[in-house]
């Protein structure tokens, strides 16, 4: 038998577009049911919706549920148009995004804490959902009214559940791994940033690096922030931005200057002491 070439294989792929936007690891991928819309969510903690047929990313979402571990695509076969993604977070919480009538892009439904672990995977059937994470499972549906969309847990590790759990639409949770834009920077002393800011370790500890090779770049490591020239400030702000754009959604993207200040803090007094070494009175 003769050896089969890729000319032979119908089966032909080629790249037709990237899709650029995600600056983490990307952990989930789901299509619309009628396949025109891809939805994208990854350890950055977005969700990116982006058109089929050119690879135009139609929308960002920041559902700060850490990271965007499982997505799930939902319809309401009982109302026409409806159609909805569920996104399960590192933080045990599910939300609920529904499509515009018009247009390709998502509306804030619904939230509800499910795991106090990381969701890991979603299953769902029309308005039924279930819900996976480390040793823990849950059952829900998703009720739909003319009002307002909202989750009910129905069962929790097999047992039924007693009550109904309603939406939690002050989008809030208490995982560290959450990363809230909306944290504004605490005045006075005494207080870290690590804490304040709520993130995961491994998320901290790696921008806390970037920031600080960044900082070692455009930054005097032997002067404190306040002292440092403006236009080099200017420069290192805009190449943290560029890497890590959720620091912009804070209020005047505090927490670039906080890292840098504390980075600087530690350098100005280690050479500081290096000095005082050197030349002793």
């Amino acid at each position: 038998m003769a050896e089969a070439t890729i000319e032979d294989n119908p089966y032909q792929y080629h790249c037709a577009f990237v899709c650029n936007g995600h600056f983490r690891a990307v952990n989930c991928l789901q299509f619309s049911p009628d396949g025109e819309i891809l939805a994208s969510g990854a350890d950055d903690g977005y969700i990116m919706i982006w058109e089929v047929s050119t690879g135009k990313r139609l929308q960002r979402i920041s559902p700060r549920q850490g990271q965007i571990v499982s997505i799930r695509w939902m319809e309401d076969p009982r109302r026409s148009r409806a159609s909805y993604i569920v996104s399960g977070g590192a933080d045990g919480t599910l939300k609920l995004w529904k499509r515009s009538d018009k247009q390709s892009t998502f509306d804030f439904c619904s939230s509800i804490p499910v795991l106090d672990t990381p969701v890991k995977d979603i299953a769902t059937a029309d308005t039924q959902l279930a819900i996976v994470g480390r040793g823990r499972s849950c059952l829900l549906s998703v009720t739909v009214d003319d009002a307002n969309e909202k989750f009910r847990l129905l069962a929790y590790d097999g047992r039924e559940s007693f009550g109904n759990h309603n939406s939690m639409n002050n989008q809030t949770s208490s995982s560290a791994s959450d990363v809230r834009p909306t944290v504004v920077e605490p005045n006075g002393g005494g207080w870290s940033l690590k804490k304040t800011l709520g993130w995961q370790d491994d998320f901290y500890k790696e921008i806390q690096d970037n920031v600080h090779l960044i900082a070692q770049k455009h930054l005097d490591k032997k002067n404190a922030f306040v002292k440092q020239d403006r236009s080099n400030v200017t420069l290192f702000r805009q190449e943290v931005q560029s890497i890590y754009p959720v620091l912009s959604e804070y209020p005047s993207s505090w927490p670039i200057d906080a890292f840098a200040e504390m980075y600087l803090k530690n350098t100005s007094a280690e050479h500081r002491k290096h000095l005082k070494a050197r030349n002793p009175r």
